[in-house]
């Protein structure tokens, strides 16, 4: 079969799908939009997002493509497989890296599964924390273990009970 050939099976392939198809990314967004493996090899496919959030699918993710109705010829990849199930009506955005952020249902934020901002606005840390500059508490600071420095802890006024 001559390369001419294999283009226009190609292309009649790529113009008589349903209207969407799953496809497999070959190559990350550089700013002209990915490529992508599907009934055919599409190239330069714009990403389409929600607005405020910017998605780049790494290469072998699965996206899904859908035809652009303004001429019903232009190709647009409109999301990836969802590989982790979530509770219904939360939203999460992730990276390759594994950093994460979910917004859930009760109204907390959570990040990295360690920080979460309560509804009320008060913060919760899981793990360890690191400070690197100077905490100011205009509050009472309660300490149920103890306190370690490796450097000058001083103190000002304070009442003994």
């Amino acid at each position: 079969m001559s390369s001419f050939q294999r283009k226009r099976d190609r292309e009649n392939k790529q113009n008589n799908y349903n209207t969407s198809e799953l496809a497999t990314v070959t190559s990350s967004d550089t700013g002209q939009g990915i490529n992508a493996n599907g009934v055919g090899e599409y190239r330069e496919i714009p990403l389409i997002a929600p607005f405020g959030i910017r998605w780049n699918p790494p290469s072998g993710k699965s996206v899904e493509l859908i035809k652009n109705w303004f001429n019903g010829k232009t190709i647009v990849a409109v999301g990836t497989e969802v590989d982790t199930t979530i509770p219904a009506g939360e939203t999460e955005i992730y990276s390759m890296g594994g950093a994460t952020i979910r917004c859930k249902n009760n109204g907390d934020v959570v990040i990295n599964n360690a920080v979460v901002i309560k509804k009320d606005g008060s913060v919760v840390i899981q793990n360890n924390m690191s400070v690197n500059g100077d905490v100011t508490i205009n509050k009472s600071l309660n300490v149920t273990d103890g306190i370690t420095t490796n450097g000058t802890v001083k103190a000002g006024d304070f009442k003994t009970i």
